[in-house]
């Protein structure tokens, strides 16, 4: 529907959306379920910090003290994980300033 009329429909709670199977995420909408790894996401959200579960995120378990150590270190330096999403947002609210007509009724 996008690539043909450039908009996008709403779906809550993803009911007319079609699934897949994943290694990383497990979803079950209708009964409130949101795994990462088999990790229930309140768990994480709980007792993990952000760097954890990018850990988790990537190699599929949650680090131990060394893991974490190194990974920590190898992120030190890198640009802000938010940076990516300001400029995603900010090349959104650009084209939707350029092109009004597709925002109606948004």
């Amino acid at each position: 529907l996008r690539a043909q009329t450039g908009l996008v429909t709403l779906d809550p709670a993803f009911m007319n959306t079609a699934s897949t199977k994943s290694a990383i995420t497990f979803l079950d909408g209708e009964k409130g379920i949101l795994r990462y790894r088999g990790i229930p996401i309140d768990e994480l959200a709980e007792k993990s910090t952000f760097v954890e579960v990018s850990y988790l995120l990537i190699y599929g378990h949650l680090p131990n003290k060394q893991e974490l150590a190194k990974f920590s270190e190898a992120l030190k330096g890198r640009r802000s994980p938010a940076r990516p999403l300001r400029l995603l947002w900010g090349q959104r609210l650009s084209r939707r300033e350029k092109k009004p007509e597709r925002n109606r009724g948004a």
